[in-house]
């Protein structure tokens, strides 16, 4: 089957969203101060004080969504799975975030609708690659 544009479009766009997810880890992780700088002090400490089971959620998360979003362009199936998990792993680090630790960021407007807009995409991405899985266009 001939590979639809949408396809392309979806995967490209995908990966560069994906990829600023990616680049927040890795500057969590290494507890970068200069990405850092302008929060609170205790925000920052908050970032920086995730456990080990937390980062390991968001590097599920957001390296997740990477990969699916390069298994997609490369047509193969297993990019369907790969989102599922990462959607799993954004779900739970979300929750664990926003709801259950202490001493995390206060959610404005803004960060409600991009905490949103993170959901939407992921929710998207698994939706549209089981429908090019079940259409025959991956692999």
């Amino acid at each position: 089957m001939k590979t639809p544009w949408h396809l392309w479009l979806v995967g490209i766009l995908g990966a560069l969203w994906s990829a600023g997810g990616c680049f927040d880890y890795v500057m969590t992780a290494t507890q970068n101060e200069a990405y850092f700088e302008n929060l609170p002090e205790d925000i920052q400490e908050f970032y920086w004080s995730l456990p080990g089971w937390y980062m390991a959620l968001f590097a599920l998360a957001v390296w997740g969504g990477l990969l699916g979003c390069i298994l997609l362009l490369l047509r193969m199936k297993l990019a369907a799975p790969v989102f599922l998990i990462s959607l799993v792993a954004t779900i739970l680090s979300f929750i664990w975030t926003l709801f259950i630790a202490e001493g995390g960021p206060e959610m404005g407007g803004g960060q409600w609708a991009f905490t949103i807009a993170i959901l939407v995409v992921s929710i998207f991405l698994v939706g549209y690659s089981y429908r090019m899985k079940k259409a025959g266009v991956l692999r």
